[in-house]
């Protein structure tokens, strides 16, 4: 119980960490300048500006524990001139949970530039703790200065608010990266400074082996932590699975299941 109570009084840094999609949990965390699958709001909102119509589920089991449990529901869909996404996102079980519901909205000014806003509302409850919630606001930016290469950043939560009753704050952080695509491949490169932790280095590879199938690596460092994943297509079906491994903690698992509707 005291774990739960100083995640809750040292930020809530599960909020932020890796809530990416399972794409991008094969590549090591990296994704904030990739898109084209549908939990690409969650690492960057202005990557939505491609307006792909899809819709995605995914679970995650943390270091196997059945305590730290993600489910993640996303859909982007087109609105006008602009593209919009909405998520729902549950992390944890009994004793402790979050529960997060966003709404992004991007916007293409050119080829070469697009931005992006998310808007979200974070609830927190801890048994025998009471529960609390605030509100957080996430922009993004993508560049595409040639069609092979995207440079992205994205500010997290950066008003940092409090949650009420509490003294703890959403964690801010700032997410830079690139994405490079070669003819046959992809690699993906983050940067993610998050104030009172140390700078966390994200770098992952995909590249379709066959028709209807993908695959992925990657690996972050503070700590080091390698990770692999793949994809399978079937018609407008998507199946995905990616894994890491902690050094300390343990392998984690996430399957995820995306469409397009159109």
């Amino acid at each position: 119980m005291l774990c739960f109570i100083g995640l809750a009084d040292s930020a809530f840094a599960a909020f932020e960490k890796d809530c990416c999609g399972p794409r991008a949990t094969g590549l090591a965390g990296a994704g904030v300048a990739l898109s084209g699958d549908a939990w690409c709001a969650s690492r960057n909102p202005a990557l939505l500006s491609d307006g792909l119509p899809l819709i995605g589920l995914a679970w995650q089991r943390l270091f196997d524990l059945p305590e730290l449990t993600r489910l993640h529901l996303a859909s982007e869909f087109a609105l006008r001139r602009w593209a919009a996404a909405l998520e729902v996102h549950q992390f944890g079980g009994e004793l402790y949970r979050e529960t997060t519901i966003g709404v992004s909205l991007a916007k293409s000014f050119s080829s070469l530039v697009s931005v992006g806003c998310q808007a979200s509302a974070n609830q927190v409850a801890i048994r025998h703790y009471g529960d609390a919630a605030a509100y957080g606001i996430s922009l993004g930016i993508c560049c595409r200065p040639i069609p092979e290469l995207s440079a992205a950043a994205c500010w997290r939560n950066f008003p940092r608010a409090r949650f009420g009753g509490w003294n703890a704050r959403m964690p801010e952080s700032l997410h830079l990266g690139i994405a490079l695509r070669l003819p046959r491949g992809t690699f993906a490169f983050d940067v993610v400074e998050e104030p009172r932790f140390p700078t966390e280095y994200r770098l992952g590879a995909e590249a379709p082996v066959l028709p209807a199938l993908s695959l992925r690596i990657g690996t972050r460092a503070e700590p080091v932590r390698p990770s692999a994943g793949f994809t399978v297509r079937v018609s407008r079906w998507r199946f995905h699975y990616a894994g890491d491994l902690h050094p300390d903690l343990g392998p984690s698992h996430e399957l995820g299941l995306e469409v397009d509707w159109r």
